[in-house]
C-alpha cells in the first residue's frame, strides 16, 4: 500500500522520537482518522488501545490482528474484521472494509450503544454503594 503512511513520522518510522514533542496533536489527530477510511490495530499484546476506540467513534471501520490486552471489547464483526498478522493478509483486510462500504454513522451509534451499556454498570455500581452507605442521592442525577 504505497499510499500508506506514518502521520506522525512523515519522513519513516524513527523510534529515537517516539516520545518527541513534535507529534500530532489531539485535533491533527482527529483530523488525520476522519481522512482514512479504515483503522488499523495490528500489535499482537497491548491494553486497551484508545486508538482502537477512537476509530470506531469516529465511524471507521477496524482490520486487526489477533491480540491479548483489551482492545476488542467494543468491536463487532459487522465493522471489525480480524486478519492474520502478515502483511497481505492486512492488506486483503483493508480491501474488503473498504469495499464494504459501511456507513460511519451506524459504527458510530452502535459504540455508542456499547459505551452506553457500560456507562449504566458503572452509574448502577457506585450507586449500589451509596445505597449500601445509606447515602440518599441519586447518582445517575449527578453523573449526568
Amino acid at each position: 500500500m504505497p499510499q500508506a503512511f506514518w502521520a506522525n513520522y512523515p519522513d519513516g518510522f524513527n523510534p529515537e522520537t517516539l516520545l518527541s514533542e513534535n507529534l500530532l496533536s489531539s485535533e491533527q489527530t482527529n483530523r488525520m482518522i476522519n481522512q482514512a477510511k479504515v483503522g488499523l490495530c495490528l500489535s499482537a499484546r497491548e491494553g486497551g488501545m484508545c486508538a482502537s476506540i477512537q476509530y470506531l467513534l469516529c465511524g471507521l471501520p477496524v482490520v486487526t490482528t489477533p491480540s491479548a490486552g483489551g482492545r476488542d471489547f467494543f468491536f463487532e464483526k459487522d465493522y471489525v474484521l480480524t486478519v492474520e498478522g502478515a502483511p497481505k493478509a492486512v492488506r486483503n483486510g483493508v480491501q474488503e472494509m473498504i469495499s464494504r462500504n459501511i456507513p460511519a454513522e451506524y459504527i458510530r451509534q452502535k459504540t455508542l450503544q456499547k459505551i452506553e451499556a457500560q456507562r449504566n454498570i458503572f452509574i448502577d455500581l457506585i450507586q449500589s454503594i451509596l445505597d449500601r452507605e445509606g447515602i440518599k442521592i441519586s447518582y445517575r442525577k449527578i453523573f449526568e
